[in-house]
């Protein structure tokens, strides 16, 4: 595993180096040149010399989730520390690093620390850890046999392209960065200046959510409305359409994050009262786990944040940047119970298999898309009484610890420079265990005990 942590080492320091030159371009602060070009060099040196003394062998399935938590959990230290040269503290300092590469978007720092330095940081890594989570999810978590495997190459007939090729490794990069470049000329074009267009298409794309407003102006909705929903659906899915014209094989989680989108927003302009534009906004931030808004949260109602909350935990399409339980298994989950009723009512003995786009899923995709719902459900709630115990209400604690857990960095308040540290580590672990999934977070800690 050395050797590929050698090399994720080695990505990292070079990805560090934008971040490190815009520093010296636009930043007056000496000491946070300085920390960012020698991180830059230590990390290098660390990665050359692993990957150069441990030779490249196979690696099973636990040892590639220990090297994706491994990677999640190097970049925030790496913003922690030109953060803290300009007297942001510790704990604050490492959350907005870990809410940067696990895309999520929340804050603990007050509006004025935030300069232009320390935002096109930020965001460039909620970049970098949205296009990391994508490549992981096409050579980790996507496995031969799964579901999800199944359904990416359903239908393809003599078209087989493996999610582990490093051709679709650099083909997924170029989607990734066209899509921010359109992103950014449409900001422009719709009226964003050049540096608000750069850190909001970033993070965009990114579905990441850390942006130059706090809350977007109404000619601005419909634009990045669009934006935040093409980031949700699979990125190998624009791969397809643009060259194999098999797009079909996408639909069930296109259709399934629509409906969510449309019941959403009807459910808010209907009951709530919000703008029908503000709706559809709102909606697709929470559903593609992006985390912009275009209202004001902190007094919104009860019923406005259950909604939210439910789009946050179903989330964004399986093979996308965004969080939550993902589209694929919420699929998985309803055909499942489907079955169950089915089987109630039809002769003993009868086969019902579950299928996506006529491909059956495997009983042991069911039994994790169980067992990842138990497991959110689990933590929402262990995370929920640890903020009810401070006195912060129900809606406020559920609302706050579910946009951690989903990634998505939607706020009613909480997340401030006033919360008690220990709720800060709260959210960081959730947002953690949140963008490596828990179950694989859990897979690789058991398995470094055990050994």
């Amino acid at each position: 595993m050395l050797h590929h942590i050698g090399n994720v080492l080695l990505v990292l320091s070079i990805a560090n180096i934008v971040p490190t030159i815009y520093a010296l371009l636009f930043e007056e602060l000496l000491a946070f040149k300085l920390v960012m070009i020698v991180e830059t060099i230590i990390i290098y040196i660390i990665g050359y010399l692993l990957a150069k003394k441990y030779q490249p062998e196979n690696i099973g399935f636990t040892e590639a989730l220990t090297i994706m938590v491994f990677a999640f959990i190097v970049p925030p230290f790496m913003i922690l520390s030109p953060l803290m040269t300009k007297g942001i503290s510790f704990i604050n300092a490492l959350f907005e690093g870990v809410s940067s590469i696990t895309t999520t978007g929340l804050s603990c720092l007050s509006p004025e620390m935030i300069d232009p330095t320390i935002n096109f940081l930020r965001s460039y890594y909620q970049w970098i850890g949205g296009l990391g989570i994508a490549f992981f999810t096409l050579t980790i978590l996507v496995s031969p046999g799964s579901a999800a495997y199944n359904l990416y190459l359903a239908h393809l007939g003599k078209i087989r392209i493996s999610p582990l090729s490093r051709k679709n490794v650099v083909e997924i990069l170029k989607i990734y960065s066209v899509l921010t470049l359109l992103a950014f000329i449409a900001y422009v074009v719709f009226g964003m200046t050049p540096y608000s267009a750069l850190i909001n298409a970033l993070t965009t794309i990114s579905t990441g959510g850390f942006s130059t407003y706090s809350i977007f102006p109404e000619n601005m909705l419909p634009i990045v409305s669009f934006f935040m929903f093409i980031s949700a659906q699979p990125l190998i899915m624009y791969y397809m359409l643009f060259k194999y014209r098999r797009e079909k094989v996408f639909l069930p989680q296109i259709t399934s994050f629509a409906i969510g989108v449309l019941i959403g927003s009807l459910l808010l302009t209907l009951i709530s009262g919000v703008p029908l534009a503000k709706s559809v906004f709102e909606v697709v931030s929470a559903a593609s786990t992006t985390g912009y808004t275009a209202i004001d949260l902190t007094g919104s109602n009860d019923f406005t944040r259950f909604v939210l909350i439910i789009l946050m935990i179903s989330g964004a399409c399986l093979g996308s940047t965004g969080g939550g339980i993902k589209q694929l298994r919420i699929i998985i989950l309803f055909k499942s119970f489907a079955r169950h009723i089915k089987q109630a009512i039809s002769p003993k003995g009868s086969v019902l298999p579950v299928k996506i786009s006529s491909e059956p899923v495997q009983e042991d995709d069911i039994r994790l898309a169980y067992n990842l719902l138990f497991m959110y459900i689990f933590v929402l709630i262990i995370s929920t009484l640890v903020f009810m115990t401070y006195g912060y209400s129900l809606s406020s604690s559920l609302f706050e610890t579910a946009s951690a857990l989903a990634t998505t960095g939607l706020s009613v308040g909480l997340s401030s420079p006033s919360l008690a540290a220990p709720l800060k580590i709260v959210l960081i672990i959730d947002m953690w265990l949140g963008r490596v999934e828990v179950i694989p977070f859990i897979i690789v800690f058991y398995n470094l005990f055990h050994r």
